[in-house]
């Protein structure tokens, strides 16, 4: 004889009988009883935001999984109810943000609370912080980099906006202090996103998110390579800030990068990065000051300004290595705009042209001429280089 377990319903039945279709009916309710879950499996913890099923027999549809914080721990407060699916052997439940701690596993089913006399441990929601981006401004297949101390390796982005949200892809980079990842937002990325409004960022690690910061997306770059701005042409854009960079239309003569016999004059502090010449050059000229009666490349272009459509551009600067490499890189499409408006083309009578990245005492980068290869080390007081002001075009947001 087979054994089946008894499940105990209070069944009403209301029956009318009458000539009348209309009134012939019959409503059976089923009150599900007080829960009795037998051989319960629970995880030793938690996590938010994940899916998980507690296995058991006992459990009714409809019923709902609650957290409720746990007595006596002063981790948690209040109440949580969780989106639950159930059947009689298992109840699926999320875990909701925002809640790590000990919490009751209470069990709400027609109306009621039932304590199932088990606990539950979240674990805390991972977290970043420190985050940093050198401007909250992107565009479309612009290639962006954030910091974070927190950052991992297999983290992802998510970029969000209204109902738009999309999962991408990241290269990581371990620089001790800090960790970056570098991702491109989509050409694509439209839907529910309006040009110039603001997304969020947030980091993607295995199942769970966190928000790291937020931007402004833009259509398109507003300069092009080639343009005449702001007293000069554009060789480069920086595809983070949309900033322009300019190149002047004229150079120095020949004359050295600055002082070689006198250590105290070394500057240390240059770098080569796009984004340091301007800081390159006034440590350099703050260093330097009036050596040689002020003639020396740094000086020079700390000094140039030009008058442009009525307008006063006075913020230029020597270029940092790898700026130096941007402007040559431009060199065939730059030089005849150069040129056809009255311009020196780059590398005119000279052999090199300085770049504001100290390399020693005695040593700077340069940029050749014929760009075999493009930067190379030679002594400051070489004297057969020039100095090429560049300045940024600040992109108005």
């Amino acid at each position: 004889m087979k054994t089946f377990n008894k499940l105990l319903m209070v069944v009403s039945l209301f029956s009318t009988f009458s000539c009348s279709v209309d009134d012939d009916s019959s409503l059976i309710v089923i009150v599900p009883p007080t829960p009795d879950i037998k051989a319960m499996e629970l995880p030793a913890s938690m996590l938010p935001t994940l899916r998980y099923t507690i296995q058991g027999r006992g459990f009714f549809v409809g019923d709902t999984v609650v957290l409720r914080s746990a007595v006596g721990n002063p981790n948690t407060t209040g109440e949580f109810k969780t989106h639950s699916v159930a059947t009689a052997f298992k109840i699926d439940f999320t875990v909701p943000r925002g809640c790590a701690g000990e919490y009751d596993f209470i069990l709400y089913r027609n109306a009621q609370m039932y304590d199932l006399d088990t606990k539950l441990v979240i674990d805390e929601d991972f977290a970043v912080a420190d985050v940093e981006m050198r401007s909250q401004h992107i565009r479309k297949q612009g290639r962006i980099t954030i910091t974070s101390p927190d950052f991992m390796s297999g983290d992802s982005v998510v970029i969000s906006k209204i109902n738009s949200k999309v999962r991408i892809p990241t290269n990581f980079n371990d620089l001790g202090a800090k960790k970056t990842l570098t991702f491109n937002l989509p050409e694509n990325f439209d839907d529910g996103v309006l040009i110039d409004d603001e997304v969020d960022i947030s980091i993607y690690r295995v199942t769970l998110t966190s928000f790291a910061t937020s931007a402004i997306v833009h259509q398109e770059l507003t300069y092009t390579v080639g343009d005449l701005l702001g007293g000069g042409v554009v060789f480069a854009n920086d595809e983070m800030t949309l900033d322009a960079f300019v190149v002047s239309m004229n150079y120095s003569s020949n004359m050295p990068w600055g002082e070689v016999h006198r250590p105290e004059l070394e500057v240390k502090t240059t770098r080569s990065e796009v984004g340091t010449g301007a800081a390159n050059t006034k440590a350099i000229v703050d260093k330097q000051g009036d050596w040689n009666g002020g003639r020396y490349s740094a000086k020079y272009c700390d000094d140039y300004s030009v008058t442009a459509d009525g307008a006063l551009y006075d913020d230029w600067f020597m270029p940092s290595k790898d700026e130096g490499i941007l402007l040559y890189s431009s060199c065939t499409e730059i030089n005849s705009i150069l040129e056809s408006n009255g311009g020196a083309p780059l590398g005119a009578n000279t052999t090199h042209f300085w770049t504001s990245t100290e390399n020693s005492f005695n040593y700077v980068i340069v940029m050749l001429k014929d760009m075999t290869p493009p930067a190379y080390e030679i002594g400051k007081n070489f004297g057969d280089g020039t100095g090429r002001p560049v300045r940024v075009h600040k992109y108005i947001h």
